[in-house]
């Protein structure tokens, strides 16, 4: 087992987190929408005294709704991740970008 989403318990995500950060990995990849925010959720708690050592991405995909929905998923994935900021965060525009042309 080598994803937090593949976790059976909260308990095993964190573990996961900290062996890969004892291993030297500090790279946090997240989204809200890996299961349901499951994986932000376990990783804002395996990063608890720990954030100042992990770089902490997220993504946000508004499937096409405007700034307001954007902000909203920004605002409750550090809610989840239990952090006042990312060090980088993407968003998905593929549909906006579709419904463009």
């Amino acid at each position: 087992m080598n994803t937090i989403g593949e976790a059976k318990t909260e308990a095993e995500g964190i573990r996961i987190i900290h062996k890969a950060m004892d291993a030297g990995i500090n790279f946090m990849d997240n989204s809200w929408e890996y299961h349901d925010g499951r994986s932000e959720e376990w990783m804002g708690k395996a990063l608890k005294g720990r954030r100042d050592k992990a770089f902490l991405m997220s993504k946000v995909c508004t499937h096409g709704r405007d700034a307001k929905v954007a902000m909203q998923q920004l605002e409750e994935s550090l809610r989840r991740l239990q952090t006042d900021h990312l060090d980088l965060g993407q968003m998905g525009l593929e549909k906006y970008l579709a419904n463009q042309n």
